[in-house]
């Protein structure tokens, strides 16, 4: 059984390869001391019965660690690597050392309150020399001392009781696949550590925590260390009947946060970069552009000019600036991104695509890049990061409430190797794009399971047999250049490696591609209700009506100061949003991220309707880019979940302050700060 991110609510982690940098490098290294084959000491642990008999016999408890050295060495001398057998082990490790953005997010996840259980396999008595492993977890569990070594079930059982959780609530962070096997027969979920800022963001997106960020700003008085933490910690270890000590810092004692988005010097740069595009390229194209469309006569054509803007944006290393991890992008934090966004709003057809950072594409390169496989990442993410392709997501669709998520009815069914999908999904945005080539499809894979367990998603190439383009559906009237199409699924055939993440985490999937996108969306609508202002005020200047410019009349003045006030506001709720996440987490950030989403096209919308009342008729025609932005806005207080149900989440919130509170009605009482998510 698979559980959804809320669900995930404790982290179970491996040593050696995770916590410390590579094993396998550390083996290599010593190989080469002892001989020419880097490969050696790796080969005969994996490939020879002796020496894989000594290693388990050694992190199950059986032998000690200078009966291991003995025979070990007796190994690599027979395969003409003579080595003194007094200190092997020692020798073998000494390339091991702490991976620190892995200890500090520990570190992090803790002070956050989330429970962490060290499950390791013993190589040596000496292997843990340098760390203090009661400072990184609540529990150990050590292969020798519990006489048993992953991947067996029991080991991470013993590890569940110890915390006092059970294991469908937890996530495994190994470096290797059948370590992470043996887990997910319990229900936990796994994530394959191949690198600490693939590892961190798998976290964030599985626990709506910023590790990353958040373990290099944790408190130095909330993080547990071995000068601090309770003497109860071996009675922890040592009874399954105890729960693991946990420190949660009381609301008056809580540390203070200074909010802080002053924008970085990368932000300065990468921003006045992107305006001098935008005055440059953009926006002396967007004549170009729409005369290209006009005389193709294909709703969806793909003019020229874009690929031509593709090539200067690239040039110009303006590209991908989205994409968090330095891997595959810039790196930018969401306070950074943020204003680059708003920018790029102000021409919502050309700019974010001409820097490929356009929707639904972000979030899609975000979901492979978090839970694709090496062979995902190859075929999809390389070609869409390159802007060589595009993608869709296939989620919503005709028949249910698509607003709650857990409704949909799209069936996908195992079939020895393959999946099988059959639905029906609409509004598939970008699925008509010339060059779309991938969707990711969400259905139900155990529609008996828990409400949101049910879920999983594919990677389902656009020209798979099955998969049916039926229509694309207008927006106001509007055809969109990439489309919005309703999609039909017919017995549609993909291997099992098409699965993102496991069977059941589709929930967990959508909701980590929601949170950073809800931001893009937010800081571009920002952006469409600044160039509104901007053309108001222009256009009320330069009109004449009954002897005085339009400017001069009070209500049209108002109109204008009140467009600035909500900018302002809305546009420093946007920035907050984005601090909360880079500093602790999209789950921490939930209330203030469904407040942007219901307030940011809100504001826009009322700004943008004023524009084109200044502009009279010209304000509905398509001379000015503000009835094609009033479609675009009045569509996003549906796209990515209507505002009925973020105004639901935080009533909730809200609500859930004052039970079992005051009852008094006069607003004293013991109510909680405004700031909730800083204050718990």
């Amino acid at each position: 059984m698979s559980a959804t991110a809320t669900q995930r609510s404790a982290l179970l982690v491996d040593f050696g390869g995770v916590l410390t940098t590579s094993v396998h490098d550390a083996f290599r290294a010593f190989a080469r001391e002892i001989g020419d084959d880097p490969e050696l000491v790796l080969r005969l642990l994996a490939e020879d019965p002796e020496s894989s008999r000594l290693l388990v016999a050694n992190e199950n408890g059986t032998i000690d660690d200078e009966t291991f050295e003995q025979g070990f060495a007796q190994r690599l001398a027979a395969h003409g690597a003579p080595v003194a057998a007094p200190g092997l082990l020692r020798r073998m490790q000494a390339g091991f050392g702490p991976d620190e953005a892995m200890v500090d997010a520990l570190a992090a996840l803790r002070a956050a309150q989330i429970p962490v259980a060290l499950v390791t396999n013993q190589f040596g008595r000496d292997c843990y020399e340098g760390f203090d492993l009661d400072a990184l977890a609540d529990v150990v569990v050590v292969s020798s001392e519990v006489g048993v070594r992953k991947p067996s079930r029991r080991i991470y059982a013993i590890a569940c009781e110890r915390l006092g959780v059970a294991p469908e609530t937890c996530v495994m962070v190994d470096d290797i696949q059948h370590n992470l096997d043996g887990a997910a027969r319990l229900g936990i979920a796994g994530v394959l550590h191949r690198s600490a800022p693939d590892t961190l963001a798998q976290l964030d997106a599985r626990f709506g925590l910023r590790a990353a960020a958040a373990a290099s700003r944790v408190p130095p008085e909330t993080v547990i260390t071995s000068s601090n933490r309770p003497d109860v910690t071996e009675g922890v270890r040592s009874s399954t009947e105890q729960r693991p000590a946990r420190l949660p810092v009381p609301s008056s004692q809580e540390p203070e946060q200074t909010m802080n988005f002053e924008l970085t010097d990368r932000c300065k740069d990468y921003m006045e970069r992107v305006q001098a595009f935008m005055d440059e390229r953009i926006y002396p194209a967007e004549a170009v552009y729409e005369q290209q469309m006009r005389e193709s006569g294909n709703v969806n054509f793909q003019p020229p000019i874009l690929e031509e803007l593709k090539a200067d944006a690239h040039e110009r290393g303006l590209w991908n600036l989205f994409h968090p991890h330095q891997e595959w992008g810039p790196g930018l934090s969401n306070a950074e991104y943020a204003p680059l966004a708003e920018i790029m709003g102000r021409s919502p057809h050309l700019a974010p695509e001409a820097m490929n950072c356009s929707a639904p594409d972000t979030g899609n390169m975000e979901v492979l890049t978090l839970f694709g496989t090496d062979e995902h990442k190859e075929k999809w993410l390389r070609p869409l990061l390159d802007g060589e392709i595009r993608s869709a997501f296939a989620m919503t669709e005709p028949a249910v409430a698509s607003s709650d998520a857990t409704n949909i009815e799209t069936r996908i069914e195992r079939d020895g190797d393959e999946y099988v999908i059959n639905g029906r999904k609409w509004w598939t945005s970008n699925a008509l794009h010339q060059n779309c080539r991938v969707l990711i499809v969400m259905g139900k894979t155990n529609p008996d399971g828990p409400k949101h367990a049910q879920q999983s998603m594919l990677v389902v190439p656009l020209d798979t047999p099955g998969v049916t383009i039926v229509r694309g559906l207008s927006v106001f009237g509007y055809q969109d250049r990439e489309g919005h199409a309703e999609v039909l699924f017919e017995d549609v055939r993909v291997p099992t490696s098409a699965l993102l993440a496991g069977e059941g985490e589709g929930f967990m999937i959508s909701q980590a591609r929601l949170g950073p996108g809800r931001i893009h969306h937010c800081m571009r609508s920002i952006g469409m209700a600044e160039r509104a202002l901007e053309l108001m005020c222009r256009r009320a200047q330069q009109r004449v009506t009954f002897g005085k410019p339009v400017a001069e009349n009070a209500n049209v003045m108002d109109w204008i100061a009140e467009a600035r006030i909500e900018l302002e506001m809305i546009r420093l709720l946007t920035m907050k949003t984005a601090w909360l996440m880079d500093t602790v987490g999209n789950r921490h950030a939930r209330v203030e991220i469904a407040a942007i989403k219901v307030a940011g096209p809100n504001v826009a919308l009322k700004i943008i309707d004023r524009a084109i009342q200044v502009h009279g008729g010209g304000g509905v025609s398509d001379d000015f880019p503000l009835a094609s932005f009033w479609a675009h806005q009045r569509t996003l207080r549906l796209a990515d979940g209507p505002d009925e149900v973020h105004k639901r989440t935080i009533a909730q919130r809200e609500l859930r302050k004052w039970e079992g509170g005051s009852s008094s009605g006069s607003g004293g009482g013991n109510g909680r700060p405004g700031v909730s998510v800083l204050a718990g």
